[in-house]
């Protein structure tokens, strides 16, 4: 009998995004709505055992939450977020090439705010 292990493979892929937004507090600073139109979006990919591809783009996000005041000026808060980039190149060692990707996510978030 002749067993083979599982083969298993890691798909790694951060991002980071950078653009205008607003926030729009309801209440007493309880509930926010927030949205973001990022300029510059780029992100790392990978699958194990391959070349890190970066991908450079465009991309859009929004949240919303609930906040709870500690103490005047700190806060904690509770948010779902939605967050959609388009990708337009993508550089591998020294080659750029131009692609057509696009990545979206919904996820949960704890936010911890100091205001002054």
């Amino acid at each position: 009998t002749c067993h083979h292990l599982p083969t298993t493979t890691t798909t790694t892929y951060t991002s980071s995004q950078m653009g205008p937004g607003a926030i729009f507090y309801f209440g007493k600073h309880d509930w926010r709505l927030g949205f973001a139109y990022n300029l510059v979006t780029s992100a790392s990919y990978a699958v194990s055992g391959s070349t890190t591809k970066t991908w450079s783009g465009t991309g859009m996000s929004a949240d919303f939450g609930y906040q709870f005041q500690i103490s005047d000026g700190f806060g904690l808060g509770l948010r779902l977020n939605y967050s959609s980039s388009s990708f337009s190149s993508q550089l591998v060692n020294t080659t750029y090439t131009t692609i057509s990707y696009s990545k979206t996510l919904i996820y949960p978030s704890v936010a911890m705010t100091f205001e002054f």
